[in-house]
């Protein structure tokens, strides 16, 4: 299996050689594209999912169990999630780490016929994205781990494995 490593070389240059401040490169790097952060930006279905334990990175999001959801993204915490995700300083550019995360949650985001999944793993405070199902980017979520597990905690009351993250 390909495994990607998160804060990858290519990434620090790409970020780096277009500027920190360069919203496009940092979403290119996150996303795989700008079009895709833009299905993000412009989502107008959010929804969450747990999935099922344990979750590690797959090439195609099909691969993955989940164990429960969908649940409907009120839009106020939508909101909060596509600041979060969209915000170049949320990220860990210059850090490479080569986890094998093990995702918790699936946000998924719609717009046309458009569909953009990020996977959370909070045990290693990684992202990967997909692009209709396709394995397209991530990142190191560090900075803005506190705020994403509050998001997922209202999304998830029941659900132990959730309500127990840091």
């Amino acid at each position: 299996m390909i495994r990607p490593m998160f804060g990858s070389v290519a990434t620090i240059v790409l970020v780096f050689a277009a500027g920190c401040s360069d919203h496009t490169a940092a979403h290119q790097a996150v996303f795989g594209s700008e079009a895709a952060a833009a299905v993000v930006r412009n989502a107008t279905t959010v929804q969450a999912y747990r999935l099922a334990a344990p979750s590690f990175f797959q090439q195609t999001l099909d691969r993955y169990e989940m164990a429960a959801g969908p649940v409907p993204v009120p839009a106020n915490l939508a909101d909060q999630l596509k600041r979060l995700l969209l915000d170049p300083e949320s990220y860990d550019f210059t850090n490479a780490k080569s986890c094998n995360p093990a995702h918790e949650v699936r946000i998924e985001f719609v717009h046309g016929d458009r569909r953009i999944d990020v996977l959370l793993c909070f045990e290693c405070g990684i992202l990967t994205v997909y692009d209709d199902g396709q394995y397209a980017g991530g990142e190191e979520f560090h900075r803005v781990n506190a705020q994403l597990v509050a998001i997922v905690k209202q999304l998830f009351p029941q659900e132990q494995l959730i309500q127990s993250l840091q």
